[in-house]
């Protein structure tokens, strides 16, 4: 196992290194268009809200013999001029405590107002009854699917006009084909295991799905099949980034049909999520850089950013808008409600032109071209060294380039895509990232390039990816030695540095067939030395 994803790392570094020529370094078209591209905060509607708590009895549970009972109560917000078939949000906290009496759901009282603002119902569930220990242990959210049926059993008696006290009048106001599910920390794992519970009994009205910081403690073998978004904080003392293996496993699921995303939210940690317990001390410290945590979000932003992305998400979905995440009319944001995030989107099919197949087949310009393997699980095949992706890879081959003067350049020779019509292309996608531990990078000098895209008649569009680019973000770490066992060290980064998107759509490429590429140029104009590594560039279909 790679020592460095559990907090400690490997420092073997084999690298098989070539430097090529014969890219010409005026192949890159002289007006490169900018893409920068920021998301703006959700506007909130000026009508009034209406949020309570509501207490409507208790139930119980069946667990091994024993009868264990939990309150049926929670948080609810809605507009208070509330409109007849309106989406609902039940929302799922975390284990923070093993007590059975805690108020956490009203930690989430922020995402409720946000929600209510913006015309759609929201229920915070008490769920603490799946965490307690005062009835044995429980087994991994299974009490959770007890709870959820239960308010949900409720809510559809007061959408029939029964007298069920939430202090809103919900007769014929749910609609009950629009539901969404949000879950934090266990609850993240949750409410996947919810939605495919309600499935199977044959409900099949949960359209959208988020997870926030999820812990990941079952492995799960089956997800469901619904839009989902999963966001990873990248100062999580409790789950670390438990949510990138979590969205492994599903993306390995081949069968899949629906979009997922997959969030990293720069400066964030786990408790913030909620107010009730955001300054909590969690489990584990992360490590430090230069003793402190560079760019670490205080509690009131990571919630303004965490009530934005929620509503864009799960809002969006079910107002069956197109949520931000999803938009292939626009490129991969740079900010998301003024926030620094990096994302890792599959909603569209895709078919790689570049990737390890045509590794050899580049031509370089004074950049070094390194062929490295990123591995969580053998030392031996590890040779990228202290940079770690957040994702757990078995063997994921990058190609490292390396440059020490402006204006060099490689050319990407890529797979014949002729079969595709250009209309029938979506956009350009590059799997990548700013390498970071690297010494030719540094805090200091924000990285930008210009990638050209050639066809087989020479026209060019070029992009200009500038030093904001999410994807291409410098992660100001520094290295941390680390005793594992045994008195043997390992050096890991102090930060992780996540593999993430750019997107490209096609009306940023509109001079070119996208059928018909030839090549792609990655010109380094703009900065004199750097280093990225590329996971691969492929065409993502409409």
């Amino acid at each position: 196992m790679k020592f460095k994803k559990l907090c400690t790392s490997l420092t073997i570094i084999v690298l098989l290194a070539s430097t090529i020529t014969g890219c010409s370094k005026n192949e890159s078209s002289s007006n490169p268009i900018d893409i920068s591209y920021n998301i703006d905060a959700i506007k909130d509607s000026e009508k009034e809200i209406v949020v309570n708590k509501f207490n409507l009895g208790s139930s119980t549970i069946k667990e091994r013999g024993k009868e264990i009972p939990f309150e049926i109560e929670g948080l609810i917000g809605a507009p208070k001029d509330l409109k007849d078939n309106t989406p609902v949000v039940f929302l799922f906290h975390g284990q923070h405590g093993t007590e059975s009496k805690a108020d956490f759901e009203d930690g989430f009282e922020y995402i409720v107002e946000k929600f209510a603002k913006n015309g759609i119902i929201a229920i915070s569930v008490d769920d603490q009854v799946n965490h307690t220990w005062e009835y044995g242990e429980a087994v991994e959210n299974e009490r959770i699917k007890v709870v959820m049926q239960t308010h949900l059993d409720n809510l559809m008696k007061a959408n029939k006009g029964e007298n069920i006290d939430y202090g809103v009048d919900l007769k014929r106001k749910v609609n009950f084909d629009n539901v969404g599910l949000v879950g934090h920390s266990v609850g993240g794992e949750g409410v996947l295991k919810l939605a495919l519970d309600q499935q199977k009994k044959g409900f099949n009205g949960i359209k959208a799905i988020l997870s926030l910081a999820p812990a990941y403690n079952e492995f799960l073998t089956e997800f469901p099949d619904v839009p989902t978004a999963i966001l990873v904080s990248e100062y999580d003392g409790d789950v670390k980034q438990a949510g990138a293996e979590l969205y492994q496993d599903i993306m390995a699921k081949s069968n899949r049909k629906t979009p997922i995303a997959l969030s990293y939210l720069i400066g964030g940690n786990h408790n913030s999520y909620n107010t009730v317990v955001e300054n909590n001390r969690e489990f584990n410290a992360p490590d430090k850089t230069n003793g402190g945590y560079p760019e670490k979000l205080t509690n009131k932003q990571q919630q303004e950013f965490t009530m934005n992305y929620t509503v864009d998400f799960i809002g969006s979905i079910l107002k069956d808008e197109q949520p931000s995440l999803f938009d292939s009319n626009n490129p991969t944001p740079n900010t998301m409600y003024g926030y620094k995030v990096l994302n890792v989107v599959e909603d569209l099919e895709t078919e790689t032109i570049f990737g390890p197949k045509q590794f050899k087949d580049i031509s370089a310009n004074k950049v070094e071209v390194k062929e490295v393997v990123e591995s969580a699980y053998s030392e031996e095949d590890d040779s990228i060294g202290v940079f770690n992706d957040i994702q757990r890879h078995e063997k994921l081959q990058l190609l490292k380039l390396d440059w020490k003067e402006k204006n060099t350049s490689v050319k990407l020779n890529v797979s014949d895509l002729s079969k595709l019509k250009s209309s029938d292309i979506a956009g350009l996608n590059f799997k990548w990232a700013l390498d970071s531990t690297s010494e030719l990078n540094s805090k200091d000098k924000n990285t930008s390039l210009t990638v050209t895209v050639v066809d087989n008649k020479n026209k060019k569009a070029s992009i200009k990816l500038g030093s904001d680019t999410a994807a291409l973000k410098y992660i100001e770490g520094e290295v941390v030695i680390n005793e594992y066992l045994e008195g043997v060290f390992h050096n890991y980064w102090s930060r992780p540095t996540p593999i993430t998107d750019t997107f490209i759509p096609t009306s940023k490429l509109e001079n070119v067939d996208l059928s018909n590429i030839d090549k792609i140029i990655i010109n380094f104009d703009e900065v004199d030395r750097g280093s990225i590594v590329l996971q691969d560039v492929s065409v993502a279909k409409k």
